[in-house]
């Protein structure tokens, strides 16, 4: 099994696509695993970079993605891979010339947006919002961050989605 990555589109596609996706599961009787990965200047410029133009943008294909899910069916949500643990005021340069201050405020908002429109649509969806992994950042700062973005109101976060670390560590 492997997840479903859900990078690009507008909210519509994005929903027709979530909507095939969680169907397909239920005919199969299987937890579908899906990751939203769309948020913007995803990856500072690096080698996953892109995500959608604007804040506002996000949130509008995130409602999308969220439209899609099937109310009251299991399924595994991670929230943006390494949105937290790379956030623009980890990659100031990235950014030339504009307020990353509120660029990083807009990264979090946007994250907790999502875990908010995802679980709201479907009460039963598993949300984890992505910590990275245990070689990037310090507990403390990562537990300030999920904070942050509300991983008090999700299932929890999730862990080597990519970049992966040994268990043990």
């Amino acid at each position: 099994p492997q997840a479903v990555w859900f990078t690009k589109g507008t909210p519509m596609q994005v929903k027709q696509s979530v909507r095939t996706t969680a169907l397909e599961s239920s005919l199969t009787k299987t937890v579908p695993t899906l990751v939203v990965y769309n948020v913007p200047g995803r990856d500072c410029s690096q080698y996953s970079s892109g995500g959608a133009g604007s804040d506002a943008a996000y949130q509008a294909w995130v409602s999308g993605f969220a439209a899609g899910l099937i109310k009251n069916q299991r399924v595994v949500v991670i929230v943006e891979p390494d949105g937290l643990a790379n956030l623009p005021s980890d990659c100031p340069a990235a950014y030339p010339g504009q307020d990353v201050a509120a660029i990083t405020a807009g990264r979090i908002a946007d994250i907790k947006y999502a875990g908010q429109v995802i679980t709201q649509a479907n009460p039963k969806a598993l949300v984890y919002l992505d910590a990275g992994h245990s070689a990037w950042h310090s507990v403390a700062d990562m537990t300030t961050r999920l904070e942050a973005a509300g991983v008090a109101n999700v299932q929890g976060f999730s862990l080597n989605v990519s970049n992966y670390q040994y268990t043990q560590n």
